[in-house]
């Protein structure tokens, strides 16, 4: 079964580096969100089993984007991607409800574990 993954990030270099990593996991589709502003519509339209997230985007922000999504379906899975690795940061994002949290720059035994975990 083909699992959808929206990868939601402003920057073209970190979606190609979480791409590279992603297509290691077998049956993946990948729906890729460069604009902050689109993604509840597209998370709507496609509904995805995971979101991959970044934080810092123009527009809206991705802890505000995260609790959007979180108040639309509790149950959705969102793994924050980010390169803010303040622990307060951490912990709020993990407060409004994200999976997990992979700090840039990626490691992609750590998406692979994480992207992993969140599709069982």
């Amino acid at each position: 079964m083909i699992k959808k993954i929206l990868l939601v990030d402003d920057s073209a270099l970190s979606r190609r580096l979480m791409k590279k990593a992603l297509r290691q996991i077998a049956n993946l589709q990948i729906i890729e969100v460069s604009d902050s502003l689109v993604v509840l519509e597209t998370f709507l339209h496609e509904s995805p089993d995971l979101i991959l997230l970044d934080l810092t985007m123009e527009g809206i922000n991705g802890l505000e984007l995260l609790a959007k999504i979180k108040e639309l379906n509790p149950n959705q899975k969102v793994i924050i991607a980010s390169a803010d690795i303040q622990k307060a940061t951490i912990e709020e994002a993990m407060q409004k409800g994200a999976f997990g949290y992979i700090t840039k720059p990626f490691n992609e035994a750590e998406i692979i574990q994480k992207v992993e975990s969140a599709l069982k």
